[in-house]
């Protein structure tokens, strides 16, 4: 049967295509008018009649876009390599990172020791000892604060702190070379890290792909696009979770292709476990990824056998992280506990909004209330749609408990007057990741932190690697691959779309849970900045292969 053939067989057994792509293609139009009318300003900018007009005008051309993608799908999907490009099908996993590792690599040594952001350095001097005050660092008397992930604090500052030991005895000629030989030496690891975890996951589904031809673009994906590399040479907290998300996106769809069978092997069931615990530990925003997780399969799960296992392997990783971490280790290495007021950033955003968009609305009251909590004489002036720290970090960490009971009332009362206003500051940063507003945006250096000395004869190849990463998400061919909704919303939603059709089979969604779970995440984000995105932006190019391990469920020998 040729592809327009199979097509068509597929369109016209039921119904249920045509209800896909409508579906579809009416969420992804809804999600960019919401875009387009409030994260430029931050403001709704058009009315609700002109957002549903917006919509329907979109509708069609996204029906198409999944239709199209559908049909190419269906082309490629059993059509085989020709014969140079056949190494993808029986390649090993250290073959298949080590060929990722050399396109990688030369991104390392343009931007040697590597990049990161500021919240690195800070955790990286908290655990030297600096004396730097942050809201992020820890009050007097304790050595670490839970703001930031403690195992990577630990990881990071370790690393650095024996590079500049040992650097004291190699003939390296700087002041700075500890921290550059350290940052370098954090980069490599996390390269190697996240090239075997992406070799792991390739070598799973290609199994499932018959010509190869979708795991050679999937392959293709993570080596030449930039945003991979770039982000593999990051030192940051999201990009050092993003190994281990992928191996449990992988060890996920292992356990729902066969049924949980496979958690019946304690050894699996352990390493699915420490899976689970080293995404958490390396971010703390994984524990919420898992909770949903666990509470979204028990609605898919009906197997009684299916679910105690489940639950028994992810539940020994919520009680690690509620017991053993805040009696024991944080206790043991003097951890100051993370404070409620850092979990209500979104609250306080949304109440910022309010103040500076209503200021007459607001009563003497509320003012006094608000006021105990966020400091209101400058909350207006500290707002800024597009990003919540400047409100978050001056707020009062010490606010006892009925403070924040009235301020909860406050805010309702505010919610109810103006729901366009505190719902528009909500759902603000997650469409700014889904909607097509907001390009993939790389690091460049170290946090601006001067310890962290790039070579200065190197300058002319980072300039061009700048000017270059710039550019491509503003140039037409290559516009889609530097939008981040092109990984985060078009990818996964094109891939349910084809499973769907291919299969006719609901529970196929169920493959997608780790994928709604992570953009639900998004929601909280301070800012719409990259990284916040990246676990959602490495499994796009695996969602490619997804829909065939659904399709194939049905014939497991799995049971």
């Amino acid at each position: 049967m040729n592809t327009l053939s199979e097509y068509r067989h597929l369109l016209s057994a039921n119904r249920m295509p045509v209800v896909v792509l409508l579906v579809a293609g009416t969420l992804t139009s809804f999600i960019n008018a919401l875009g387009m009318s409030l994260v430029p300003t931050g403001r709704w900018e058009v009315g609700p009649l002109t957002l549903i007009g917006l919509t329907v005008v979109g509708i069609p051309f996204w029906v198409v876009a999944y239709g199209i993608a559908t049909l190419l799908y269906t082309h490629f999907a059993g059509k085989k390599l020709p014969g140079p490009l056949r190494f993808v099908e029986n390649a090993s996993v250290p073959q298949l990172a080590g060929i990722l590792i050399v396109f990688w690599l030369p991104y390392l040594l343009v931007f040697y020791p590597g990049t990161a952001n500021m919240d690195t350095v800070l955790q990286i001097r908290n655990f030297l000892g600096d004396d730097v005050k942050t809201v992020s660092l820890p009050s007097e008397g304790f050595r670490f604060k839970d703001a930031n992930p403690l195992l990577d604090t630990l990881v990071y500052g370790a690393v650095v702190y024996f590079s500049s030991v040992v650097s004291q005895y190699l003939p390296l000629g700087a002041v700075n070379a500890g921290w550059n030989l350290g940052m370098a030496l954090l980069a490599l690891t996390q390269i190697v890290g996240t090239a075997f975890a992406v070799a792991y996951a390739v070598s799973f589904f290609r199994g499932f792909d018959k010509g190869r031809s979708l795991t050679l673009i999937a392959y293709v994906m993570f080596a030449l696009l930039p945003v991979y590399p770039m982000y593999a040479i990051c030192v940051v907290k999201d990009s050092t979770q993003v190994p281990f998300f992928i191996v449990f996106f992988v060890m996920f769809a292992k356990i729902l292709h066969t049924r949980g069978a496979v958690l019946s092997s304690w050894k699996w069931a352990v390493g699915f476990s420490l899976t689970l615990l080293m995404f958490v530990l390396t971010k703390k925003t994984g524990e919420f990824v898992l909770l949903l997780v666990v509470l979204l399969m028990l609605f898919a799960i009906k197997s009684l056998k299916f679910r105690v296992r489940f639950l028994a392997s992810t539940g020994a990783v919520l009680f690690f992280m509620h017991t053993v971490m805040p009696f024991v280790v944080f206790p043991l290495l003097n951890v100051e506990p993370g404070q409620k007021a850092e979990s209500l950033g979104p609250l306080y955003q949304a109440t910022a909004a309010y103040v500076s968009a209503h200021p007459q609305q607001v009563t003497a009251e509320e003012k006094a209330v608000i006021d105990r909590i966020l400091k209101y004489d400058t909350l207006a002036e500290r707002y800024d749609f597009s990003l919540s720290d400047p409100v978050k970090n001056r707020s009062n960490f010490d606010a006892t408990e009925d403070e924040f009971a009235a301020y909860y009332k406050v805010w309702l009362k505010q919610l109810a007057r103006e729901p366009a206003t505190i719902v528009g500051s909500l759902i603000f940063p997650i469409l700014g990741f889904v909607s097509d507003q907001k390009q993939v945006g790389f690091y460049y250096e170290a946090g601006k932190y001067q310890a962290v000395k790039y070579p200065a004869v190197l300058k002319p190849a980072r300039d061009f690697v700048f000017h270059a990463t710039q550019w491509y998400p503003k140039a037409g061919a290559t516009a889609a691959f530097g939008s981040v909704a092109f990984y985060t919303l078009w990818i996964p939603v094109a891939s349910l779309v084809i499973a769907l059709i291919r299969t006719r089979r609901w529970p196929v969604t169920a493959y997608w849970i780790p994928i709604v779970a992570s953009l639900v995440l998004l929601a909280p984000s301070p800012v719409t900045s990259t990284r916040y995105a990246l676990n959602l932006i490495w499994v796009a190019p695996l969602l490619l292969l997804l829909p065939l391990v659904g399709a194939q469920e049905k014939t497991s020998t799995h049971r």
